[in-house]
């Protein structure tokens, strides 16, 4: 009777490798077990297979559990890897800023309290370059620094838990302010703020819009937070 040929490398039920003659093994780990140091180059070889006699729920389990013992290696906090965007309808419902005013498209990342990421798509048919300049279309600077404004205020809306039912941003001044290069339709402005120092409603923070890995503006923001209630009252 015929015999099925082993494959050149696997497992067998107690985790030891066995390696057909001339081949190399991959290293011999239990399977999913982050707490192991990850080999020098980062390559641990074809992943074995799931133990024998084991449900899906079971081996689900553990891979859930693996990637938040990463996520809190990694940065501190588990979760953190998780939802760490925002598209431009979460956006929508955060600010109040609407067509033609609303100045980031999307957020890449943001760590609450510390810094927010995100980005512009500019094209030929905003407004504001019919005017600026005919024949010599240039994004406004202080567009730029509007949508630097607004991505500092997406961070302290989702640093403390703000809405715009209840609360608005107010800029209350600018400093260090330059334009290192012009922006033109087809850019994509990437936005990066970050948190200088924070007391009570005031908010300090510094901001940086890049295009093609160039700075284009960078200014540092200060902006307070207020109830709309105490805003609406005489």
């Amino acid at each position: 009777m015929m015999r099925r040929a082993k494959p050149a490398s696997y497992r067998d039920d107690g985790g030891r490798a066995r390696v057909a003659k001339g081949r190399e093994p991959f290293p011999s780990l239990p399977f999913n077990d982050w707490s192991v140091p990850w080999p020098k180059g980062g390559q641990l070889g074809p992943d074995p297979p799931p133990p024998r006699n084991s449900s899906s729920a079971a081996n689900c389990a553990k891979d859930a559990l693996a990637m938040t013992e990463l996520e809190t290696r990694a940065t501190g906090a588990p979760g953190a890897f998780a939802g760490t965007g925002m598209d431009v309808q979460e956006i929508r419902r955060l600010l109040p800023h609407r067509f033609p005013f609303l100045l980031v498209d999307r957020v890449v990342e943001i760590v609450p309290g510390q810094s927010l990421r995100a980005y512009k798509n500019t094209t030929v048919n905003e407004q504001f370059f019919e005017g600026h300049f005919p024949g010599h279309p240039v994004m406004p600077g202080v567009l730029i620094v509007e949508a630097l404004a607004q991505a500092a205020a997406l961070l302290a809306f989702k640093s403390v838990g703000l809405t715009q039912e209840e609360q608005v941003v107010y800029l209350m001044g600018l400093d260090a302010v330059r334009f290192r290069r012009p922006v033109v339709p087809g850019d994509r402005i990437d936005l990066d703020v970050s948190v200088l120092k924070r007391k009570g409603k005031i908010w300090k923070m510094r901001g940086e819009a890049k295009v093609d890995g160039q700075v284009a503006c960078e200014v540092e923001l200060l902006a307070t937070v207020v109830d709309r209630a105490e805003k609406a009252a005489p």
